[in-house]
């Protein structure tokens, strides 16, 4: 999960980041299904599997509230910082013939 969160937001762009946090969120959800594998073969009792499964419950929540904001958020990222003065600056005038 972090791997992807870091290599999300390394891309500099809000929306790359997002997808990147989806997929870490997916990666959350491996992590329940293996804790339910692991304590199926008896790996760890209950107790360890209800804790690292909350634990795990909570960090998928704060990412998908985090994946909320960016998408309502007019921040574009480092990588678009300055795009959209330079496409507009570097325009030609448009003519009203």
């Amino acid at each position: 999960m972090m791997d992807n969160i870091a290599e999300g937001f390394g891309r500099k762009s809000r929306l790359e980041f997002v997808q990147f946090l989806g997929l870490s969120n997916g990666s959350g959800n491996e992590l329940q299904s293996q804790l339910h594998r692991c304590y199926d073969r008896e790996y760890f009792g209950k107790e360890t599997f209800d804790e690292h499964y909350e634990l795990t419950d909570k960090t998928c929540s704060k990412i998908s509230r985090f994946m909320k904001y960016l998408h309502k958020t007019l921040i574009k990222g480092e990588k678009f910082k300055d795009r959209s003065n330079e496409k507009k600056n570097d325009r030609p005038p448009v003519s009203n013939e």
